[in-house]
């Protein structure tokens, strides 16, 4: 799921990917074009197009917002490129998850998807680099399997920025980047022994920086807290779809709101509506934030999405 100033874009499981409006009527489907049979597994939006990768054709398509099939990018055969995709303003990321050579990663210029730019050195190590990835015009964040470090780098050459490694608290750092603008968030789901948590670092003078990291606001030993993942400025958006009653009973998953402009001070959370969304529906399992005006909230459970906007339109 991807939202961006006109584009609300949903991908499915079953092999289907839509564009909505953003008073929830559908403004396109996605017509795949080829024979992937995981057509929006992997989906992302700027405000031109929709990029889908598909991992099991190791191709990606990019669309208009209203579905018309803009480009199509190949990759090699069985590395599964398309795994993920990430797009800017100005840049395409796309992660091919070949755990045979570690992991790589590709960044193609939007003014012409047909021109490779560079691709991301993995000379760090990070197995099955290219898993998850996150882009702004000003930083690009690769990672790999969870507690595995995550790399940055700068979107004009591609050159190496810095190799971020959390702490000694790590059981699954990089299960989810986002980025806003220069801040990047990373999280970790935690286990039966760590509560989980996330990193938010800027990119400063050159380098990143760490700035603090939040906890989750209750242990619930689920393990999810930060699969959902929406980095932003002053608040930025945690994702924890499946959590438990005090009878350990598994419930509605929720979404946490924290203020980065405070430290990461908990500001509230908020579930799913009990009257439409049943417990096991994975509410917040993905999380997508337009600046600070809408919140796209993943139900995938339900098939269905909750989209909120923050604040008013002028």
């Amino acid at each position: 799921m991807a939202v961006s100033s006109s584009i609300l874009a949903i991908g499915s499981s079953a092999g289907k990917a839509f564009s909505y409006n953003f008073d929830g009527t559908l403004r396109a489907e996605l017509i795949n074009p080829g024979s992937s049979t995981l057509f929006g597994d992997a989906i992302d939006a700027s405000d031109s197009y929709i990029v889908v990768g598909c991992v099991d054709v190791d191709t990606v398509y990019v669309f208009l917002p209203d579905g018309e099939l803009f480009s199509t990018i190949g990759g090699l055969i069985d590395t599964d490129f398309g795994r993920s995709v990430s797009i800017s303003s100005s840049r395409l990321e796309i992660g091919a998850l070949d755990l045979f050579n570690e992991g790589a990663a590709f960044v193609y210029d939007t003014a012409d998807f047909s021109s490779l730019l560079f691709q991301l050195d993995n000379s760090s190590g990070i197995v099955g680099f290219g898993l998850v990835l996150a882009l702004s015009d000003d930083v690009i964040v690769v990672g790999g399997e969870p507690n595995q470090n995550v790399a940055t780098f700068r979107p004009s050459d591609g050159s190496l920025i810095s190799v971020l490694e959390g702490d000694a608290s790590n059981v699954g750092f990089g299960q989810s980047v986002s980025i806003y603008q220069i801040g990047i968030f990373i999280s970790d789901p935690g286990d039966q022994n760590n509560i989980g948590r996330v990193w938010v670092y800027l990119f400063d003078n050159g380098g990143m920086v760490l700035q603090f990291t939040v906890l989750a606001p209750i242990f619930y030993g689920t393990n999810t807290f930060g699969q959902g993942l929406a980095g932003g400025f002053p608040l930025f958006y945690v994702g924890e779809p499946i959590t438990t009653d005090e009878n350990g009973v598994e419930t509605s998953g929720k979404v946490h709101l924290f203020d980065a402009s405070t430290g990461g001070t908990l500001v509230s959370t908020f579930s799913a509506n009990p009257a439409f969304e049943s417990n096991d529906n994975r509410f917040g399992e993905s999380v997508s934030l337009l600046e600070n005006s809408r919140l796209a909230i993943g139900i995938p459970g339900a098939n269905a999405f909750n989209l909120q906007r923050l604040c008013p339109e002028e």
